[in-house]
């Protein structure tokens, strides 16, 4: 049986991948995937430091491919989904900081957490002691959006993603192998979930 990064590497070797809708004027949109070159020994080694073993399935994806670009909309080039190159990981998090405490002096300012009742879905308000370590690894390339897994604390393991609109970050799955599993069996679904830009009216995925 594959795991979760094999079938999200073998998405990325789709032939002719698109978004179907069906609405009222049928539309395709031609899509294009892209795995990086295989990460070298050393970023394989800091990666596997960093995460301190809470996501077995983020580094074997990373033994697969150091990165990658997916649902690359071929006319609007700047929407996709991405997986960052390990040595690009860091300053991914230095960017997304400057969201994540962009109100962090203010006096009033503090961290919670809350469990939407509709939706059963767990937010994070702020940072809390757990962030210095949290490995940042994907993202949209049409917004501040970023995807996140804490290496410690009661969330690790856990996948989030930071969503500036609200300014908070998501439960997303409970671990990166549960997302890459979504993805490559429910691409559409997860597309029209977690991108607000793009993709809002994508209905199924298909692929020759």
């Amino acid at each position: 049986m594959s795991t979760p990064a094999e079938k999200f590497v073998a998405l990325l070797a789709h032939s002719n991948p698109r978004f179907i809708d069906e609405g009222k004027a049928a539309k395709m949109t031609s899509l294009r995937h892209e795995a990086f070159a295989t990460a070298g020994p050393d970023e394989l080694t800091r990666l596997t430091t960093e995460l301190k073993g809470a996501s077995d399935d983020l580094l074997a994806l990373y033994q697969r491919t150091n990165g990658a670009l997916a649902f690359v909309i071929t006319d609007d080039p700047d929407l996709y989904l991405f997986f960052l190159p390990i040595n690009e990981m860091e300053t991914a998090k230095r960017e997304l900081e400057t969201w994540l405490f962009m109100l962090a002096d203010d006096p009033d300012y503090e961290y919670w957490e809350e469990t939407d009742p509709k939706t059963g879905r767990l937010y994070l308000y702020g940072t809390t002691d757990w962030w210095p370590t949290a490995v940042v690894f994907a993202g949209f390339g049409c917004s501040p959006e970023r995807f996140y897994v804490p290496v410690e604390g009661p969330h690790r393991g856990k996948v989030f993603m930071y969503e500036h609109d609200g300014d908070y970050s998501i439960h997303v799955a409970d671990s990166v192998g549960a997302m890459l599993e979504e993805i490559a069996t429910s691409p559409a679904a997860f597309m029209r979930q977690w991108c607000d830009v793009g993709y809002y009216e994508v209905e199924r995925y298909e692929a020759d």
